[in-house]
């Protein structure tokens, strides 16, 4: 007898919780024999077919849970007076007509319908008085947001999400949202072309981002209880508006890829509550705000790709919980020196300078102060970097994005493994040797040199590096030759040393049998590998004993070569982490 037979045996029973229980097949219609069913969960077996119109009699249900399925077919509410939960998420769906309907289900406060192909809104929700939760989020569902997809459930409504949809604007062009108790709103990745809706004073996560916003952010500073704010990949022009400062409760402040001008806002008072500030692809100007050093709890700065005009912020040493600093593609410029002693960046995970007009010798202090990047942590399981925020009732995680250069190529990683150790000082004005303390840094993973004027050899320390995955010192006047012990950088799967000065022989054996002769171009002095000049001194060009990863057969912990999967027009790569392949 199978599993759903089981079920449907059942005569008298309050409550059914079978998630992940392995069920398959369709729902038994006799499921809706029990005589006072009052919770019933199904969530995430492999159920299929219809719906059986049977469940929608029981009249005492108070709590139903079939998302996670494949589920499809039409379902009919109006029995369900009794109805509070109702999840249906991942599954096909719709839903019977209003001229059906002939009950306001006034019990029904959450309604999860998440990715259910619909193409349309239900008209159920013109029907709801005491609606909390509705999720219609990764459906199909087109058009302007009706003015009565609330109306009955307006001063109770405090979560929505409307987030990848087709969505263009809301009926009658209205930007003021009448939800005066909403605390979530998720409208993000849709269609909205129009000026930025004012959102509720008690909102506290406001997303908004991938849409065709346009004008001013300044009405944002009507919402004092925001936690996040997420107002990035639009076309919002403006300055930042000031008032955000005065927003204790702020966590997450994202308004990346937009055209806003002026400078940073000043005056960040003591208490700071940000953990992540993303400003990168604007029009910004200016220096870096000094009182960001009263945001003691923040944990990513991403300043990238504006036209900031500073030295190098050495206070931002005083922000020990920083992990990720991108100030890439700016009019940083001059040495790179500490506050006052030494730096320190001890929990640091990605510093990217690439891109400015930093000169003098590489930053000795500044590197010897990373060290998370000194410590290799075994690792389980492949976890990714985010903040989650407790203080907002329906807080979710915002993982960590960047746009980092891997290999040669600009990448957008919508997140990023906790694992992941980069650092790139690429094209700037650095000059002098490579550091020996750079090869104490043992989990890094990218290390791009490249575009500078160092000079002198490549230390044989770098060796050290075990995990490296990405080395770059391409279009430097490096001299000496490359050192033999590179060759057992196991895990090694991009090296460019091109447009430099090194002589003698390429090592072989392990990833430098696979580097092409694009790795070496235009250096003169250098024989052997895939180049046509072949060494001919005694001993050159010797293989290098393979180091015990390779013998014991390793795999990279964590492997740069992921499949990058593209997932729209300007929208960049998502990491898929595939072990392996």
């Amino acid at each position: 007898m199978s599993e759903t037979q089981s079920v449907a045996k059942l005569t008298v029973h309050d409550s059914l919780h079978l998630t992940d229980a392995r069920l398959s097949g369709p729902i038994p219609s006799s499921l809706g024999n029990p005589t006072r069913l009052v919770q019933l969960r199904l969530s995430y077996n492999n159920l299929q077919g219809e719906i059986p119109n049977s469940l929608w009699e029981l009249k005492d249900l108070e709590f139903l849970d079939l998302s996670g399925n494949n589920l499809s077919g039409t379902v009919d509410l109006h029995i369900l007076e009794n109805l509070e939960y109702l999840y249906l998420d991942f599954n096909n769906i719709s839903f019977v007509s209003k001229t059906k309907m002939n009950a306001t289900l006034p019990k029904l406060s959450y309604l999860s319908l998440e990715s259910c192909h619909l193409h349309e809104f239900p008209k159920l929700l013109g029907h709801l008085s005491g609606l909390e939760w509705i999720d219609l989020s990764h459906n199909k569902i087109g058009g302007s947001i009706p003015t009565w997809m609330g109306d009955g459930s307006r001063e109770s409504l405090l979560f929505v999400d409307l987030s990848h949809n087709f969505l263009t604007g809301f009926v009658d062009n209205r930007i003021n949202l009448l939800l005066p108790n909403l605390t979530y709103l998720d409208i993000s990745s849709n269609s909205l072309k129009m000026r930025l809706p004012t959102p509720p004073p008690s909102v506290s996560y406001y997303n908004i981002s991938n849409n065709i916003l346009f004008g001013d952010i300044q009405s944002i500073c009507r919402a004092k209880s925001l936690v996040t704010l997420d107002l990035s990949s639009n076309s919002l022009n403006g300055t930042i508006p000031s008032c955000l400062k005065n927003i204790h409760s702020l966590a997450v402040l994202n308004l990346g890829k937009n055209k806003l001008e002026g400078s940073i806002p000043q005056a960040y008072p003591n208490g700071c509550a940000l953990n992540v500030i993303d400003l990168a692809e604007n029009r910004l100007q200016g220096p870096v705000s000094r009182s960001l050093a009263n945001c003691t709890m923040l944990e990513y700065l991403n300043l990238g790709h504006n036209q900031i005009l500073d030295g190098f912020p050495s206070w931002l040493s005083e922000l020990t919980n920083l992990k990720v600093i991108i100030l890439k593609s700016n009019n940083f410029h001059g040495p790179i020196k500490p506050p006052q002693s030494q730096f320190n960046f001890s929990n640091l995970h990605v510093m990217d300078l690439s891109d400015n007009s930093f000169n003098g010798e590489l930053p000795s202090k500044l590197l010897h102060s990373f060290h998370a990047m000194k410590v290799v942590a075994a690792q389980d399981r492949l976890e990714y970097m985010s903040i989650v925020e407790e203080s907002s009732r329906f807080g979710k995680p915002w993982d960590y994005g960047m746009k980092l250069t891997n290999k040669g190529t600009k990448r957008d990683y919508s997140k990023v493994p906790y694992a992941l150790m980069v650092i790139d000082l690429s094209n700037n004005k650095f000059e002098g040797c490579i550091l020996d303390l750079i090869g104490d840094l043992k989990s890094l993973l990218m290390l791009n040199l490249s575009n500078n004027v160092l000079t002198g050899p490549i230390p044989p320390s770098l060796a050290n590096l075990t995990k490296l995955e990405s080395l770059d010192l391409s279009r430097n006047k490096l001299s000496g030759e490359i050192p033999p012990q590179l060759a057992q950088l196991t895990f090694l799967s991009y090296f460019d040393i091109s447009h430099n000065q090194p002589p003698g022989p390429i090592p072989r054996g392990s990833r430098f049998n696979t580097f092409t002769i694009d790795s070496f171009a235009m250096n003169e002095g250098l024989c052997g590998g895939p180049l046509p000049k072949k060494c001919t001194t005694a001993g050159d060009n010797l293989l290098v004993p393979p180091s015990p990863q390779e013998e014991i057969g390793e795999e990279p912990p964590f492997n740069l070569d992921w499949k990058f999967v593209l997932i729209g027009a300007g929208v960049g790569f998502l990491i898929g982490a595939v072990w392996g392949i």
